[in-house]
């Protein structure tokens, strides 16, 4: 197994014998000697012994170099840069190449294009789920810095979300199912699209605003005695399916609910024309809940040391900073972000710079993009939070420098796509990780939210530019 001593020797310029050639040939690869001496011993030559080792070798790197058509050469490790220097043009541009991908993503009907292969340009359009719709819109309405085509992709998507809106009965409430054949309400399907709904309103205008209160209302009626959520709403029996919560979906309820609140305090005359609930029966439910996920949810030994998927809690957290403070719910956020600090690669890791800053359970299996992602948009979450309570955050800061570079190294650019097909459209995107080529739309989504939210944190700390990029 491996690369022979003999033949790297010669292949580095060494004056090895031809018979030593021919005989480590032979002992590598028995049938190349003739027939009648196979089941002979095979002889030694002279001097063989010596060309057989290679003192003070460890293993063999090999290095890739891309060259742009200016002759700038460009150091790749597993088709993206070894480990590109950070800056402040260098992270616009990687949030621009972000924001484009996802609008070109954007298909005919307002569905985002959900898998491509960068290299063949395969892509499927037929998959999609109203969450990861919802929240690829919530990041183009937060993070996009051209103005007009943020309103056209966002308007578009909302309006293909609005046709699923389902209503139960004669309720006043409304929740989005997938397909005019299914009855099943899914909590998850209508919070994270309410979300989105509600962060998009001043993009898009008021188009949506009996939606919106029908979603709250949804969101509302589903919520349990003790601050929980149900799962699923039966929309033809009309009543609620009992069953585990999904992942995920409590945050995004609690996120959805707190932004229909700061509506309702800072406009309750338009919150009550559009059909929303008062704003203090919409804290009221945010606040038992924020007191359930704080309490009993995950009152266990595991607290101290193990942590589940609870990104949205942080970001439901920061978004209620301005109008609904709760100190155990923000402090819920900072234990879980304190636990998931320890998982990123760090020097102690003692792995190739170009895995720094990945998240990773160990040094088995290569760094995943959309875990990496998470941590960065829960960090800068965190982060708000922190400073908000007065507490220092330049740990997370030095961290966060570390994501960022991960993130940007992992970003399909115009250096390393040159075996893309077509590379326009992979151009901005990210894969599920280095090992893993295929670009799923929110793989994107949740970079471009870490690079927009996470990058606010350290922008200043940045030089404007990297002299070798200008050289």
């Amino acid at each position: 197994f491996g690369v022979s001593p003999v033949r790297l020797q010669k292949a580095l310029g060494g004056s090895v014998p031809n018979e030593v050639l021919t005989w480590d040939r032979h002992r590598r690869r028995p049938k190349t000697r003739p027939k009648d001496e196979r089941d002979q011993p095979l002889p030694t030559p002279e001097g063989a012994q010596e060309w057989s080792s290679f003192d003070g070798l460890l293993r063999i790197a090999t290095v890739s170099i891309a060259t742009e058509a200016s002759g700038r050469p460009h150091m790749l490790a597993r088709l993206h840069e070894r480990r590109p220097p950070l800056s402040q043009e260098r992270l616009r541009q990687a949030q621009d190449r972000a924001e484009d991908y996802i609008a070109a993503a954007q298909l005919e009907d307002g569905r985002f294009t959900y898998t491509l292969d960068p290299f063949t340009g395969a892509r499927q359009t037929k998959s999609w789920n109203l969450p990861r719709q919802a929240g690829t819109t919530l990041v183009m309405c937060e993070l996009g810095r051209d103005e007009q085509r943020t309103r056209t992709v966002a308007a578009l998507s909302l309006e293909f979300m609005a046709q699923h809106a389902r209503r139960p009965g004669e309720q006043d409430m409304l929740a989005l199912v997938r397909g005019s054949d299914k009855h099943e309400a899914h909590l998850g399907s209508t919070a994270l699209p309410a979300i989105a709904f509600l962060a998009c309103r001043p993009r898009v205008g008021d188009a949506h605003d009996r939606l919106i209160a029908g979603l709250i209302r949804f969101l509302m009626a589903m919520q349990r005695e003790d601050g929980s959520f149900y799962p699923i709403y039966d929309t033809k029996a009309q009543a609620v399916i009992d069953g585990p919560e999904p992942m995920y979906a409590g945050g995004q309820a609690i996120f959805a609910m707190s932004l229909a609140e700061k509506l309702a305090l800072e406009e309750p005359d338009l919150a009550a024309a559009m059909g929303l609930p008062e704003a203090g029966e919409i804290h009221q439910a945010a606040e038992r809940a924020m007191a359930y996920y704080t309490g009993p949810y995950w009152d266990t030994f595991l607290r101290d040391f193990f942590w589940l998927e609870e990104n949205w809690h942080c970001l439901a957290a920061r978004a209620s900073l301005g109008h609904h403070r709760n100190a155990d719910y923000e402090q819920f956020c900072i234990d879980y972000m304190t636990y998931k600090a320890r998982v990123p690669m760090t020097e102690e890791s003692r792995v190739d710079p170009e895995f720094l800053g990945g998240y990773s359970m160990g040094t088995i299996l290569t760094p995943v993009n959309t875990p990496t992602a998470g941590f960065g948009e829960g960090m800068a979450a965190a982060m708000a939070i922190k400073q908000a309570r007065g507490e220092d955050i330049s740990a997370d800061k030095a961290q966060m420098h570390e994501i960022m570079t991960f993130l940007l190294r992992q970003q399909w650019a115009p250096e390393t796509c040159y075996a893309c097909d077509p590379a326009s459209l992979v151009i901005g995107g990210f894969s599920e990780s280095m090992s893993a080529p295929e670009i799923r739309i929110d793989y994107t989504q949740h970079s471009w939210a870490a690079l927009g939210h996470g990058g606010a944190w350290i922008m200043d700390e940045l030089e404007p530019v990297y002299a070798g990029d200008h050289e």
